[in-house]
């Protein structure tokens, strides 16, 4: 997992400008099964994405940040961005991305939290290693 993120992390920016910053940390010693990490990396992806594409528009820069944490019993990925934040109940009853990551999340189950205000966005993952 300790190069999945950060690779994932340069096949996004490369369809974004360099305004904004992507930076990962990853547990060097972790290691997840397949299935687990592909739904993480899905939910990490639109989680970033959403960030670099909604979270900073007219803004000079921005930052994203992500980490991936385990404890041999359960794993935290969690996604900030200092952006400006978003309606969560539009984007509740619009699906889409939000839909999407909380299908994953469950797919593991995982629980997801997402928490937005004026002052950035974090999604949370939560889920049995």
């Amino acid at each position: 997992m300790n190069g999945y993120l950060p690779n994932l992390s340069k096949a996004l920016l490369s369809g974004f400008d360099s305004r904004v910053r992507l930076a990962t940390s990853v547990d060097p010693d972790l290691v997840v099964e397949f299935r687990r990490a592909n739904c993480i990396g899905l939910i990490y992806a639109e989680a970033a994405a959403n960030a670099l594409k909604h979270a900073f528009p007219g803004l000079a820069s921005g930052s994203v940040y992500a980490t991936l944490r385990g404890d041999g019993r359960r794993l935290e990925l969690t996604v900030v961005d200092c952006g400006l934040g978003f309606d969560l109940e539009a984007a509740n009853q619009s699906g889409g991305g939000l839909d999407f990551m909380r299908s994953l999340a469950r797919q593991i189950d995982g629980e997801l939290t997402i928490r937005t205000s004026p002052a950035g966005t974090t999604v949370f993952l939560s889920c049995p290693a």
